[in-house]
């Protein structure tokens, strides 16, 4: 990969990524530098995608689909074991999907990451003991930072009831007067504190969720 904001490094990241998913616990680096990248990439289980810092390492969507994304079956637990961390995600399209996103998988850590102008910064749908730690949402008139899926709006068949044991703390969150920031359709344990939250037509908005903690924003 060339991280040179210019060279389209798609092609070069998923082949890393996809080898570091092989050896069953790798650390996919990604240096000081913006790197192109023209269509999803998927990250496997037990797998670390680290960057040198969060705005000096970016990866920039040029498609309008999601940036970066895991899977698993539905309605299931799968252990994914991914580690992200000290890196930034942007795009400057008009973004139909999600800076992040995740389906059905367990165990997953985000931490000091920003996610700029996705429709979407990041959806966690079934997913299950996620934190998401110190990281920068700048909605930029979008939908949603993290959206909280309980049910099939998001994964055709996805049951609900499956989002469940999130935290998400210390983050920033920026908007102009429209979307929302944290949208939580429901789950069980969710805890959401020590986040600064500015603008957005909706700062939390939550809907049948049970073990619900919101304190100190």
């Amino acid at each position: 990969a060339r991280g040179n904001g210019s060279t389209d490094d798609t092609v070069a990241i998923q082949a890393a990524l996809t080898f570091a998913a092989a050896q069953l616990g790798s650390v996919v680096y990604v240096p000081y530098g913006v790197y192109l990248v023209s269509s999803p990439l998927l990250i496997g289980d037990f797998t670390t995608l680290m960057g040198d810092m969060r705005d000096s390492s970016t990866i920039k969507a040029t498609h309008t689909g999601d940036c970066l994304y895991s899977t698993a079956t539905i309605n299931t637990s799968t252990v994914k074991r991914i580690l992200i961390e000290h890196i930034s995600f942007l795009t400057v399209t008009a973004s139909t999907g999600g800076g992040y996103v995740d389906v059905a998988g367990t165990e997953i850590c985000i931490r000091d990451c920003t996610f700029t102008g996705f429709k979407y910064g990041m959806i966690l749908d079934q997913s299950e003991v996620v934190e998401v730690a110190r990281c920068r949402f700048e909605l930029q008139g979008k939908t949603a930072s993290i959206w909280l899926v309980n049910g099939d709006d998001h994964t055709v068949g996805a049951s609900m009831g499956f989002t469940n044991l999130i935290t998400i703390y210390g983050c920033h969150f920026n908007s102009n007067t429209v979307g929302i920031h944290i949208q939580d359709d429901g789950g069980s344990n969710h805890i959401i504190r020590d986040n600064n939250i500015n603008g957005a037509a909706t700062g939390i908005r939550v809907a049948n969720t049970s073990n619900l903690t919101v304190e100190d924003n």
